[in-house]
């Protein structure tokens, strides 16, 4: 995966993207952290447009420390099956909308903002 660094001070970084190798997954599991030159980073954010179009992807694991899931950041995907952790507060407008496969979200009670048409595709 793709990360860029948010805070250097409060060591945390947001999920951009998928790289070359990991492009071709269907299914991925977004840890609580990630290690970068030798320095661990809190994942926190899901990116704007992060696996936009990533039609290969099916079920996504998405870690305890991620609060934030950015605009269309799932936008037009494949997936089946989403697991949120307890602690996810924020969906982005779109994050989810044409993703016609997939049925059904559990979110966590800590969700306390959900964008425009972020759930579009259970409509």
């Amino acid at each position: 995966m793709k990360y860029k660094v948010l805070s250097t001070t409060s060591k945390t970084v947001s999920v951009v993207g998928l790289t070359k190798t990991t492009k071709k997954k269907k299914t991925i599991t977004i840890k609580k952290t990630v290690k970068i030159m030798g320095v661990t980073f809190k994942i926190t954010e899901i990116g704007n447009n992060a696996f936009a179009s990533c039609k290969k992807l099916n079920k996504v694991t998405i870690g305890t420390n991620v609060t934030k899931i950015g605009k269309k950041a799932f936008y037009a995907n494949n997936i089946v099956n989403i697991q949120f952790e307890d602690g996810l507060e924020e969906i982005g407008e779109s994050a989810f909308e044409r993703c016609e496969k997939l049925a059904s979200v559990s979110l966590p009670d800590s969700v306390s903002s959900i964008g425009p048409r972020a759930l579009y595709c259970l409509f």
